[in-house]
């Protein structure tokens, strides 16, 4: 093992991730420095043109620090425009300037899962991978909390941010209230993550730096919403970047603390300028310029991305005057846009590595070369270091998963048209492969778990990962997202076993929301043979009591509620004992 001290760790930066060994840092990956700073033609490119909006998040985090209150910027524009890029320049100040400084980035793939986006905050700060036992999760997630919140309160609030993002711990007194109530349950979720945050902000300046909230699961944005509205005289400021199209859904967001909104614009063709000098050199023809600046609309990326098809092309070719264009530009059949531009580009890479790439499309913007190579692919170390080397993906210095080495798609545009590429046959084959080898590797985001199984044809398992999904949301109170997984599935031919058990949960989703006519509905179809099964029997019991007493019908409700109670009293389910007793108390 390679050990380091505290001055070495600080001078090395991100080119190492370590893990605290008593007096010393373990080195438990190498980096390869800057993740974002794209090369093209071998040279990496600078950001131009956004000296006003560094100089308006510089005194954004100034006037944070001196008010003590919560802050937000919500850095907007298209795919392309530089939103990482500015992000990734201001994020050293960031974590420079405060005490816990809490970092994630939302991934397609799992925005169906709750508050799967602030779990990766958690789960980076924390060290917690997939693979590492329960009990070893539970216990980084403690030492964490306990960093800040004083020891009295550090388990409670501990089982209560672990109830939220996939890490339960087991049955108390105080978790079995809120599962018996959806609604107790956000509160003191909501809670937990409060007092957490707020301990550590009177130590010093908190930050959560959130990139693509456009791919957020909703619990996760409805989570930041309460701590901003709520952490008043703490100096809490989240930076984070979206797509524009995150305010549609959102057109209020962050309102509590009147966010700041930097909409990043098109560079003018004098940035643009610099951007080309920055890659060919300063004696670039004024027909280049022209070309590829009326071609990407001042889109830094969309800019670059021209530039190396030009490349690839032998369009654009180095001469010993510099960089010619062969040719009348006038009469190039450029692409028609730019995922027309990174089809062209991939089209060029060797098969090998084009279906090695497409392949990894399948796990979202991150993958792992352990997942890909479960799916029958070769050297490919070798092949990724040389997609890296033509600046389609870069390696990530710290994995989610234990023991598997993280790669990530340098624009989330490479991976969606290569997953754009795959056959509807190769497609479903690969998420079947995902799923199994995820599943494998310790994944419990059943939700995740369900998509891959789904899409690759499984509907067994998907079914299976699908209700897990929506007994997860049920207990959090998510009851929209419960009642789609309930329905999924069900679609999907549950085995048997399995189905009455889906209704029920399905139909307490239907209850919560006072829907119970369609609760009603549901038990009627559920219809356990009596002695089938005696968790599921005293829990379609339970429901159909609860929908009594929801139209007012006491006398019923209460015999039905009695009957289920005979069924599992002094059993083994002592969590739904309590919620019946709960019940028939009130």
């Amino acid at each position: 093992e390679l050990f380091i001290d505290g001055a070495t760790h600080q001078l090395a930066g991100d080119l190492v991730e370590v893990e605290r060994r008593g007096d010393h840092e373990a080195v438990l990956s190498l980096g390869s420095g800057s993740q974002l700073r794209r090369r093209v033609l071998g040279v990496e490119t600078p950001t131009v043109g956004r000296e006003t909006e560094f100089a308006a998040l510089n005194a954004l985090l100034e006037r944070a620090l001196e008010d003590e209150e919560p802050e937000a910027v919500l850095i907007l524009g298209p795919a392309g425009i530089g939103k990482s890029r500015v992000y990734f320049e201001f994020k050293p100040s960031m974590r420079e300037a405060c005490f816990l400084c809490l970092e994630a980035r939302a991934d397609s793939s799992k925005s169906n899962t709750p508050y799967a986006l602030l779990r990766e905050a958690l789960a980076m700060e924390a060290k917690i991978h997939v693979g590492h036992c329960p009990e070893d999760q539970r216990q980084r997630l403690q030492a964490l909390v306990g960093c800040y919140l004083p020891d009295g309160e550090v388990e409670e609030a501990s089982h209560f941010i672990g109830e939220a993002i996939g890490i339960p711990y087991p049955d108390t007194p105080s978790l079995r209230i809120a599962r018996a109530d959806a609604k107790v349950m956000k509160e003191r979720i909501v809670q937990s993550f409060e007092g957490f945050l707020r301990a550590a902000g009177s130590q010093g300046p908190v930050g959560l730096c959130l990139e693509d909230l456009h791919w957020a699961d909703e619990e996760s944005l409805a989570l930041c919403e309460h701590l901003l509205e709520r952490l008043g005289r703490t100096a809490f400021n989240v930076i984070a970047t979206s797509r524009p199209e995150v305010l549609d859904g959102h057109p209020d967001m962050f309102h509590e603390v009147e966010p700041t909104r930097l909409e990043l614009r098109p560079l003018g063709r004098r940035h643009v300028r610099r951007l080309l000098r920055s890659i060919l050199g300063k004696e670039i023809t004024r027909a280049i310029e022209d070309l590829i600046f009326d071609w990407s609309r001042g889109n830094p990326y969309f800019t670059e991305e021209l530039v190396a098809w030009l490349a690839v092309r032998k369009v654009l070719v180095l001469s010993e005057e510099g960089w010619k264009l062969v040719g009348d530009p006038r009469e190039l059949d450029l692409p028609a846009g730019v995922e027309g531009a990174i089809q062209s580009r991939l089209d060029e890479l060797p098969m090998d590595q084009k279906s090695l790439l497409r392949a990894a499309s399948i796990f979202g913007e991150t993958f792992w070369a352990e997942g890909c190579l479960s799916m029958g692919f070769n050297d490919v170390d070798l092949q990724f270091k040389q997609l890296e080397e033509a600046d389609f993906v870069s390696r990530q210095k710290a994995s989610r998963i234990v023991g598997a080495r993280q790669w990530e798609f340098r624009h989330s545009l490479h991976r969606q048209v290569a997953y754009k590429m795959l056959p509807r046959p190769l497609r479903a084959q690969l998420h079947l492969g995902a799923a199994r080898w995820l599943e494998q590797a310790g994944e419990e985001d059943a939700a995740l778990l369900a998509h891959h199984f789904d899409e690759g044809g499984d509907g067994i398992n998907a079914a299976s990962n699908y209700g897990k999904a929506g007994t997860r949301a049920l207990a959090n109170g998510q009851l929209d997202r419960s009642v789609e997984c309930f329905q999924a599935s069900l679609r999907n031919s549950p085995r048997q076993e399995e189905r009455a058990a889906r209704q029920v949960g399905l139909a307490r989703a239907y209850i919560l929301q006072g829907k119970y006519d369609l609760a009603s509905e549901v038990l009627d179809l559920a219809a356990p043979e009596p002695g089938s099964d005696a968790r599921t029997e005293a829990e379609a019991l339970f429901m159909k009591g609860r929908i009594l007493l929801g139209r007012a019908d006491y006398g019923a409700g209460e015999s039905i509620l009695r009957q289920a109670l005979d069924l599992i009293i002094g059993g083994a389910f002592p969590e739904l004992e309590f919620q019946v007793r709960h019940t028939l108390f009130w």
